[in-house]
């Protein structure tokens, strides 16, 4: 969605400018993708990378480049060494639930930063 409202009589309507559903590795779910044309951003807001295999299918982490139909890198993991039980090419150590991918060399845990309520009274008064 853009930030530019568009008048709509006495109400503002949303500038729609793309929204997609995606299987888990990335994959755009077909008939359930719109774009309004220039927007080339897509799966965990990676840029797309249509020259290599069509369009949304590939995305261009940095590092190197992702193909969500297979679920895999198109070239070898440099921190192969580190992930000796995994293959090179695996995405997020095929866990795209548990890990994410930042950058296209390392992935990390996926766990969101814990919620603290500032304003609720403390235990006892503390």
């Amino acid at each position: 969605m853009s930030d530019i409202k568009l008048p709509a009589g006495a109400n503002f309507t949303a500038d729609m400018k793309s929204y997609s559903n995606y299987y888990p590795f990335g994959m755009e779910q077909p008939a359930r993708t719109y774009q309004s044309g220039g927007y080339r951003y897509g799966y965990n807001g990676k840029e797309k990378d249509d020259e290599v295999k069509g369009g949304g299918n590939s995305y261009d982490y940095g590092a190197r480049i992702y193909d969500s139909r297979l679920g895999r890198w198109l070239s070898v993991d440099p921190k192969s060494r580190i992930y000796t039980g995994l293959s090179p090419y695996v995405f997020v150590a095929n866990s795209v639930f548990l890990f994410r991918e930042i950058d296209g060399a390392y992935f990390d845990i996926n766990i969101p930063p814990p919620v603290f309520d500032l304003d609720r009274p403390k235990k006892n008064g503390k």
